[in-house]
């Protein structure tokens, strides 16, 4: 996060040593992320202009588009027990076997 102070002091520097665009290109990104860090920090949520991919009702406002995945926790089932029976190959990578397993 980027305090005012240290803002102050970004921008003074780049204007003494008289850096153009392309001279602060590259560090730009990262300067504009710890910004919005510290506004976000003071409750200063960003607002997003209407974006045709996000439907939204008349009083909603979007504050963050970007990729998201999706995890879902799903029940893990254990399959235990003993094996009653024979396995016999049949060939051809393929085995028959003759028994139960129990799970839970």
């Amino acid at each position: 996060m980027l305090s005012n102070e240290e803002e102050a002091t970004i921008t003074a520097i780049i204007r003494e040593a008289n850096l153009t665009e392309p001279d602060i290109t590259p560090t730009l990104p990262r300067l504009q992320r710890m910004l919005l860090l510290r506004d976000i920090a003071k409750r200063n949520l960003p607002s997003l202009p209407d974006l045709d991919m996000i439907l939204l009702r008349r009083d909603e406002i979007c504050h963050w588009y970007g990729e998201a995945k999706l995890y879902e926790v799903r029940e893990e089932t254990k399959y235990e027990g003993n094996l009653l029976g024979g396995s016999f190959h049949l060939g051809g990578g393929f085995f028959l076997n003759l028994g139960n397993v129990g799970g839970k």
